[in-house]
C-alpha cells in the first residue's frame, strides 16, 4: 500500500510500542466508564438494590445510549490528551481529519452498497440470518428505540473509527508491520470485539474493517469512514426493524 508520508512527518504519531500502549488504556477507560455508568443509572433508576434488575438494565435504551455516549466522550478526550502528548503532533494530521472529496465519498459508498450486497446474498445462501438473532431480540426487548439506535447509527461510528481507524491504525502503519498490516490487525481487533456475535459474522466484520481501513488510508479521511460505518449502521438498522417485525 502507498505510503505518502515523509519520515519527518511520520515521526508526529506514535510508533508501534505507544499505540499499544495508548490504545490499552483508551480501550480500558472506555470499559471503565460502561460500566460506572451502567453502576449510577441503575442505583439513580432502581434504588440500591439494582443488582436484581441487572436483567432489565441489559435491554434499558435510555442506559445504552447514557452509557454509550458518556464512553464516547470521555474516551474520546483521552485519545485526544495522548495526540496532544505527543510532541509536534496535530490533531487534524494524526486523524485525518479532512473532508472527503464527493469523488472519494461516491466511490467509496458504492464499494461498501456492493459489499452489502454480496454479503446478504451469501449469508442467506448459507441460510443465515440476514440480522443476527441476538440483534433482534435486543431491538425487541429495548425499552427506549430511538436511544437504541442513536448508538448504533451515532456513538458506535464515531468512537470505534476514531479510535481503531483514527488512532489505532494511523499509528501502526509507519511501524514495522506496515499500512498493510495495520489495515489487517485493526480489523481483526475491531471484529473480535463483537463477541455477541457468532463467528460467521464476526468474519464478515473482519473483511468491513479490511475494507474501512483501505479506504482510510487511500483517501485520509476520518470523516469518510465514519460516513461509511454509519452507513452501514443505518442500513443495519432498517433491517432489524424489518426482520423483527415478521
Amino acid at each position: 500500500m502507498k505510503n505518502d508520508e515523509t519520515p519527518a512527518t511520520s515521526l508526529t504519531r506514535y510508533g508501534f510500542i505507544g499505540t499499544v500502549l495508548w490504545s490499552l488504556a483508551i480501550f480500558a477507560m472506555y470499559t471503565v466508564t460502561q460500566i460506572l455508568s451502567a453502576a449510577v443509572y441503575g442505583a439513580l433508576r432502581y434504588g440500591g438494590n439494582f443488582e436484581n434488575e441487572l436483567s432489565k438494565l441489559v435491554h434499558d435504551g435510555n442506559l445504552l445510549a447514557f452509557s454509550a455516549f458518556l464512553s464516547l466522550v470521555i474516551a474520546g478526550l483521552l485519545i485526544l490528551l495522548a495526540i496532544k502528548l505527543k510532541n509536534n503532533a496535530s490533531f487534524s494530521h494524526y486523524l485525518g481529519l479532512k473532508t472527503p472529496s464527493f469523488s472519494d465519498t461516491k466511490n467509496w459508498l458504492i464499494i461498501l452498497v456492493f459489499f452489502i450486497i454480496i454479503s446478504d446474498v451469501i449469508t442467506n445462501l448459507l441460510g443465515k440470518p440476514i440480522v443476527p438473532d441476538v440483534v433482534v431480540s435486543a431491538y425487541n426487548n429495548t425499552n427506549n428505540k430511538w436511544a437504541f439506535f442513536a448508538v448504533i447509527i451515532i456513538a458506535a461510528p464515531i468512537f470505534e473509527e476514531l479510535f481503531f481507524r483514527g488512532f489505532f491504525l494511523s499509528g501502526l502503519k509507519n511501524s514495522f508491520v506496515k499500512p498493510s498490516g495495520a489495515i489487517i490487525i485493526s480489523a481483526a481487533i475491531w471484529a473480535a470485539i463483537h463477541i455477541q456475535y457468532d463467528l460467521y459474522t464476526i468474519f464478515i466484520i473482519f473483511i468491513l474493517g479490511i475494507i474501512l481501513g483501505i479506504a482510510y488510508l487511500k483517501t485520509g479521511s476520518l470523516f469518510l469512514v465514519m460516513v461509511l460505518h454509519t452507513t452501514v449502521n443505518i442500513i443495519a438498522s432498517i433491517q432489524t426493524v424489518v426482520f423483527s417485525s415478521t
